[in-house]
């Protein structure tokens, strides 16, 4: 019986963390910027529009920090998927929201 439960643990734990890998996050994603809004070499992008993101606190189990994370992540999503973008220029950082200008900086 202990070694049917240390399976089931192992098993449990294996399913719980595959759910977290699962998210959805475009491969190209990967490649866009995130600065702030003193970045010089910002000022001859092409603005392309305006991501925003937030995380309902009342769902939210981790930390602030982890949070922020979440939204920064999922503005470089949406500004790569709607615009193509390859920066985004925080505009707002809250700990549960955010907003950021998409931006075309670089031609590839």
């Amino acid at each position: 019986m202990k070694k049917f439960s240390h399976i089931a643990l192992v098993l449990l734990t294996i399913f719980t963390l595959s759910g977290c890998s699962t998210a959805k996050f475009p491969q190209n994603a990967n490649n866009v910027a995130v600065v702030n809004r003193d970045a010089s070499y910002t000022a001859n992008c092409k603005p392309l529009g305006t991501v925003s993101s937030e995380i309902n606190p009342w769902e939210w189990f981790g930390l602030v920090t982890e949070a922020q994370s979440q939204v920064i992540f999922d503005m470089r999503a949406d500004a790569y998927e709607r615009f193509g973008a390859d920066t985004i220029i925080l505009n707002h950082m809250g700990q549960f929201n955010g907003s950021a200008t998409a931006l075309k900086c670089f031609n590839k």
